[in-house]
Formats: structure tokens, C-alpha cells, sequence
């Protein structure tokens, strides 16, 4: 009899449309290969145990885990034990463990299965393979999980004679830790868990609340504590019991985080919140050179965003130490990440343009902030791809210490022949417009008020929506001196003419209110008094 390579084990409970989905990619990857997929089912009653039985290529394992049966109330079975049972009935000679509300990424199997072949190969004692998962949107890097100083398989893929020589999981966790606890069981007889770097995994945390709620703190608590006191003197010395206590656990960070990962986060999203699926993604351009601390307070806002949907891209002027060790230990997913000189900051603006995948953009430069952590979800929502600017207001931060704040409010569209309009940390740009009209690096100070203009003179269609989108701290590049009046007073003159109009102008006011101290300046002649 012929066994096949590769055992899929899925657990899975009340997740119908996402188990479809993660059956779909398992055979789309596997497709022409030899393998089986096992789903054990807790007895689901959204139609998944129905859907199972009619699918011929899945071996369906269905064990009621809640209500009652004969008049008595079931006795909850545990994680390990619902998980044994698929392991058990698997035939390949690796398993592949994943969980009915996670989606792998292309080439995730198969590249896990290339790393163990290769490893077996070269003589090494391997029994697992992790893949790199986040739980989004709790987390938002890709990471593997370490407990009590080791590695351990979350998602991925385990030789099966080896589970076997262990005893597979121990069925006495209630629901947590039962993964740890049959690899270090697997480290213990003298086998190594690897991980793969080029096996992903995205598992939707949030797809069943109801459910994750009812395995209690409790239970985790209590399985936390076995596990520490089995494993004290054999995985980690005794004394630091106290340590893995506060700390079990850890995540190793993924070097990179691939852009990949928004594409099957909007799928799973998808099935599960059918009203999000027209929702555009977002990319967030961050430009920065030697600002570690404003570098900081921004990575941090974009991190917190509750909005799925958005690719981070940072462009680094190749900054100083401190802002490249801000950049190595950001706690956000950045996507793209450039870091050389450039010639200014629209040069490196445009660079972000460049390097955009998404539907809109925002510019939130280093030091700049989003005004709220759900400012993405409210606004993507008036996002309109018929549009091609939407814009709103701004929180102005200013004072030696950031001390003061105030509202700055956005104008219509029409007043831009007086002035800019609204400011670029509040503005949503629709990304292929963008594209089309990046900045002009002629200017230094003024490139974002000439851009809008010529989108302006070119009919593109602009929207503006009463929503507070930043904090913007002041001190930049081009609020001070003469040359930005200089600049917007040329555009304005090359675009509108020398008309009336001028009279309006913000910035041939304040280059007339400070005339007398640029000639003082720039003559020699003092101002008069």
C-alpha cells in the first residue's frame, strides 16, 4: 500500500467559511502530490459537519464536544485529545498540523516540507518544522513561538514516527500548552525543532471569539503551571523557575515581513466580515532621516491601527545608529523598507510612491502620528475610488515642550488659489493618481502645494470629510525663511496668474508681513522702527 507524504490534521469548530478556505489553499498547494487531509470537527453546527461528509478527498473525524447526549451534559474533551485523534489516524510521513481558521500562504507547505527532506537528508534529527504565523489582528508580525527557552510547532509540520515514539500530545492540558509540551517531549529524546523561513502562515485570532472565550484564564493558568513544573530542571534550570513564571514564552520575529501577508489577511477577513470586502487597502509612506524619537512615536501609531487592511513603508535617508537600531527593533510590520540617501524629502517621498501596492496612501512622516487608533477604520470607509484626494483636518502640535494643541480644519478645494488647502499628513491620495503625479524635487520646500495644484488644473476630483486624521508636530522644513514663500508664490503665479486673486494669497501675505526682516536680512539695511 501506497501512504502518502503529507498528512493535513485540521482542527476545527463552527468555522465553515473559513475552513473552506483553508482546504482550498491546502489543495492548491498540494495539488498533484500525495496527501491526505484529516479535519476533526468538535461537532459543529454551522453546516461544516454536513460540507465535511460530502467532500470525498477529506477524512472527517466529528467528536461533540458541548450540549448534551441522552439527557447528560458532554464532558469538555481537551485540545490534545481532539488533535491525538487526527495524528493518530494519519498515514504520511509528515503531519501537518494547522487550524481551521488560518490560511498558509503560497508555498508555505511545500517549502517546510523541502527544509525537513533536506535536513533528514544531512543526518540530522529533526521532528519539527514551525512556520512563521501571526495572530492577527492581536499581532501583526510574522513570528514563531518559543516557551520555556525553546522553539516549538504552532503551525507546521511533524515527522510522524517521531510524535509516535513520544506518545504524541498529552491529553491532561486542557487547552493550552499541550503543543509545547510534546516538543520539548520530542527535544527531550534527542530531536530538534527547526524553523522555516519560507513557510507562513495567517490565522484570523479573532474569526470566533465566542469560542476562544470559553477556554477560560483559568485553564490557562492551570495548564501554564504544569507545564512549568514538569519541565523545571530538564527544558530550563530550577533556578529560573520564578522567571518562566512571569515570562513562559517569547516570540522570534520574522527578519522580514513579506507583503504577502495583507493578500490572504483580506481573504480570511472577508469570509468572516462579508462587509468589509470593498474596503481599500492603505498604504502607510514614512519618511525619516536621523529621528529616532519622532521614528518611534510613529511606527508606534501605525501599530496600534485597528484597520486590517494596510502595507507599511518606510523610507530611511541612511540615518545615524540610533534610527537604524529604531527601525531593527520597530514593533510594526513594515513591508517595504529603503534605506540610502536620497536627494531631500520629496525625493524620498516619491520613493514611497513608488514602492506602493495599495489603493490610497498617506504620508505619515517620522514624528507624525494618527489621531486616533481607529482613524484608518473610520476612514477608510469614505475612501471613494472615484476620488482622487480625500482629506480632513489636523491636530497641530506645537510649544517647546509639544505642550498646546489646536484643530487646524481643512478648507474646500476652491481655496487652494489662495494657499494649500489642507495639510499632507491628513490627505488620502488615490494610489494610481499618485503615481501619476508625484512631486516635483525642483522644489524643496513647496512640491506638495505644486502637486495639488496641478492635480487641481488637471480636473482630478478632490473630497473633503470632517474627520480629524493627524497630530502633527511643528518644526519642519518649511515653516521658516524666505525661500518657501518664494516657492508657493511661483507656483501660484505660474498656475493662476497675477490677478486679483494674489490679494487673497496667504503666502504673499506673509512674505509682504515679513519683507522688512527679510531685507534686513538679506541687504544689511536695519529694519524700520
Amino acid at each position: 500500500m501506497d501512504y502518502p507524504k503529507i498528512s493535513m490534521v485540521i482542527g476545527s469548530f463552527n468555522r465553515l467559511k473559513l475552513l473552506e478556505l483553508c482546504i482550498e489553499a491546502v489543495r492548491t498547494e498540494l495539488e498533484g502530490q500525495s496527501y491526505e487531509i484529516i479535519v476533526v470537527d468538535g461537532g459543529s453546527s454551522d453546516g461544516s459537519v454536513e460540507w465535511l461528509t460530502a467532500q470525498k478527498d477529506i477524512i472527517s473525524i466529528i467528536q461533540h464536544n458541548r450540549g448534551e447526549w441522552r439527557g447528560k451534559q458532554l464532558v469538555r474533551k481537551p485540545w490534545a485529545y481532539f488533535m491525538n485523534l487526527g495524528f493518530k489516524c494519519a498515514s504520511g510521513k509528515y503531519v501537518c498540523m494547522l487550524s481551521g481558521d488560518s490560511l498558509i500562504v503560497p508555498g508555505a507547505i511545500n517549502n517546510g516540507v523541502d527544509l525537513f527532506d533536506a535536513q533528514l537528508e544531512q543526518g540530522e534529527k529533526v521532528a519539527g518544522v514551525a512556520f512563521y504565523f501571526r495572530d492577527y489582528p492581536v499581532r501583526k508580525k510574522f513570528a514563531v513561538a518559543i516557551n520555556l527557552g525553546n522553539l516549538y510547532v504552532n503551525h507546521g509540520l511533524y515527522l510522524r514516527s517521531a510524535m509516535e515514539e513520544v506518545g504524541y500530545c498529552d491529553e491532561s492540558y486542557h487547552f493550552y500548552f499541550a503543543d509545547t509540551d510534546l516538543c520539548l517531549k520530542l527535544w527531550a529524546a534527542g530531536y530538534k525543532i527547526i524553523a522555516s523561513d519560507a513557510s507562513f502562515v495567517e490565522h484570523y485570532f479573532e474569526a470566533t471569539p465566542e469560542i476562544r472565550a470559553s477556554n477560560t484564564d483559568q485553564k490557562k493558568v492551570e495548564d501554564r503551571a504544569k507545564l512549568i513544573a514538569r519541565w523545571k530542571g530538564k527544558a530550563y534550570p530550577e533556578d529560573k523557575e520564578e522567571y518562566y513564571r512571569q515570562h513562559v514564552g517569547c516570540w522570534r520575529e520574522h527578519r522580514q515581513q513579506p507583503n504577502f501577508g495583507n493578500a490572504t489577511i483580506r481573504r480570511l477577513v472577508e469570509v468572516t466580515s462579508p462587509d468589509l470586502a470593498d474596503l481599500p487597502m492603505i498604504s502607510v509612506l514614512t519618511v525619516v532621516y536621523n529621528d529616532p524619537e519622532g521614528l518611534t512615536r510613529t511606527i508606534a501609531s501605525v501599530n496600534e491601527q485597528t484597520y486590517p487592511f494596510v502595507e507599511y513603508i518606510v523610507i530611511d535617508g541612511a540615518s545615524d545608529e540610533a534610527t537604524q537600531t529604531v527601525l531593527k527593533e520597530q514593533g510594526a510590520p513594515i513591508y517595504v523598507l529603503v534605506s540610502e540617501p536620497d536627494n531631500g524629502i520629496y525625493d524620498a517621498m516619491n520613493k514611497g510612491i513608488a514602492a506602493a501596492s495599495g489603493d490610497f496612501c498617506i504620508f505619515m512622516n517620522a514624528g507624525d502620528t494618527f489621531y486616533s487608533r481607529d482613524t484608518l477604520q473610520k476612514t477608510s470607509r469614505l475612501l471613494d475610488g472615484d476620488v482622487d484626494v480625500v482629506y480632513g483636518h489636523r491636530n497641530y502640535i506645537y510649544g517647546k515642550n509639544h505642550e498646546t494643541k489646536k484643530i487646524q480644519k481643512s478648507q474646500p478645494i476652491e481655496a487652494i488659489t489662495q494657499g494649500m488647502p489642507f495639510f499632507h499628513q491628513a490627505i488620502f491620495y488615490k494610489a494610481a493618481t499618485l503615481q501619476k503625479t508625484p512631486f516635483n524635487t525642483t522644489f524643496r520646500y513647496a512640491a506638495d502645494y505644486h502637486q495639488f495644484v496641478t492635480m487641481f488644473k488637471a480636473g482630478r476630483k478632490f473630497k473633503q470629510v470632517d474627520e480629524i486624521i493627524c497630530d502633527f508636530y511643528a518644526g519642519g522644513s518649511s515653516e521658516s525663511g524666505i525661500r518657501p514663500y518664494l516657492e508657493c508664490l511661483k507656483i501660484q503665479f505660474d498656475a493662476f496668474g497675477d490677478g486679483d486673486h494674489m490679494k487673497d494669497s496667504r503666502y504673499m501675505k506673509g512674505f509682504i508681513q515679513n519683507a522688512p526682516s527679510f531685507i534686513e536680512k538679506y541687504s544689511g539695511v536695519p529694519e524700520k522702527t
